[in-house]
């Protein structure tokens, strides 16, 4: 079993080595994890979030506040379903930006 890091110390992948036994006690291995794998998973993700945050300093979610009288319920006010039809509308076309954007990087998650 051996760990592989990045060059900062991240993103750890311990794997199993096939053929272990034919390497030398004492010498530097290195190890790539489908070449550059795991740099270029970070290098990817950082990419998506750059985009994400540019797009998102143009656009805007609006949410409806949690005082308002009008609101049907409470969880309406975490909702991006806007009651005002012209915001639900912008925070529609938001979310598609932030969607197409992601699926530029098919390897990238959003939570």
């Amino acid at each position: 079993v051996a760990e592989a890091r990045t060059p900062l110390g991240r993103n750890a992948i311990r794997v199993e080595l096939p053929q272990a036994e034919r390497l030398f006690v004492g010498e530097t291995y290195r190890l790539e994890v489908g070449g550059d794998a795991v740099l270029g998973a970070s290098t990817r993700a950082g990419a998506a979030l750059s985009r994400v945050r540019d797009f998102l300093e143009r656009n805007d979610v609006f949410f409806n506040g949690a005082g308002q009288p009008e609101l049907p319920t409470i969880e309406q006010a975490w909702s991006v379903c806007h009651l005002d039809p012209a915001k639900r509308e912008i925070n529609r076309h938001t979310l598609r930006g932030i969607a197409a954007i992601l699926l530029d990087y098919p390897d990238v998650r959003c939570r």
